[in-house]
């Protein structure tokens, strides 16, 4: 696994904001394990991906075709 600094994520070339307001000394970072198709990312960021809509492991949405 690989541990690296977060400045931000996009979705459909829009920031996500996710990183913005971190403490010097707590930087937002991303953790990426070549074994799993999943990022790891701390609770606060899944927590402003959910506000924003934006799908995660346990926040499922719909696709726009499906009924």
């Amino acid at each position: 696994m690989y541990g690296v600094k977060l400045d931000d994520i996009k979705v459909n070339g829009k920031s996500t904001k996710v990183c913005e307001g971190r403490p010097a000394d707590k930087p937002c970072l991303i953790t990426f394990d070549s074994g799993t198709s999943l990022m790891s990312v701390p609770k606060f960021a899944t927590k402003k991906f959910i506000e924003a809509g934006i799908p995660t492991a346990n926040f499922v949405r719909k696709c726009n075709s499906e009924k």
